[in-house]
């Protein structure tokens, strides 16, 4: 496999390109898969948290340093927990926890909520999305948690957004003085 950092629609993403192997050629052992998905994991922004379904019950199978760094806690803290156990520690902490929390132990199986956590100049916007694994026969096999932070991006469109608002406002106050200087003109034709 190959990764590399691209960006995507103005985003960053990661290119993965898996080749397959001949038959009768040498396979890729477990280590060697295990080191390119975790090059993979560590090459996104975007906190992930991987959950597998084993014989019903949850754990979480992989995460990534964005997701630690994210919500604070270590990664030992992480892997191997079960949703509810995970939900209880985030539900401890301040900021991205709580809603992190309600999308690990929600049910559904496809969900995306946008969050604002924190105040004033530290408050992150995070897209918060999770979404099904499926096995090759179609069977779940656990869901995939992504935490995307959107602040840089909701930023620059508040400040457009005001600009916008800044240009017709000047735009109207143009037409009102443009209106007068209409009127003053035709009061000097008199």
């Amino acid at each position: 496999a190959t990764v590399r950092k691209i960006a995507f629609d103005g985003e960053p993403a990661v290119l993965v390109v898996l080749s397959e192997i001949a038959r009768g050629r040498a396979t890729p052992d477990a280590d060697q898969v295990a080191a390119q998905l975790d090059a993979i994991l560590e090459a996104t922004v975007d906190g992930l948290l991987v959950l597998s379904q084993r014989g019903g019950r949850a754990f979480v199978r992989m995460s990534n340093n964005a997701f630690a760094e994210l919500t604070g806690l270590p990664l030992s803290a992480v892997l191997g927990a079960r949703p509810h156990d995970l939900a209880e520690r985030l539900l401890e902490i301040d900021g991205a926890g709580t809603p992190i929390a309600r999308a690990l132990v929600d049910a559904s199986s496809r969900q995306s909520e946008d969050v604002t956590v924190g105040e004033g100049e530290s408050a992150r916007d995070l897209t918060i999305q999770v979404a099904p694994l499926t096995g090759a026969d179609g069977t779940s096999i656990g869901r995939i948690l992504v935490c995307r932070d959107q602040t840089e991006q909701r930023r620059s469109e508040r400040e457009l957004q005001r600009f916008t608002e800044q240009l017709q406002l000047s735009k109207e106050r143009l037409a009102v003085a443009y209106a007068n200087l209409e009127t003053a003109h035709g009061d000097l034709r008199e």
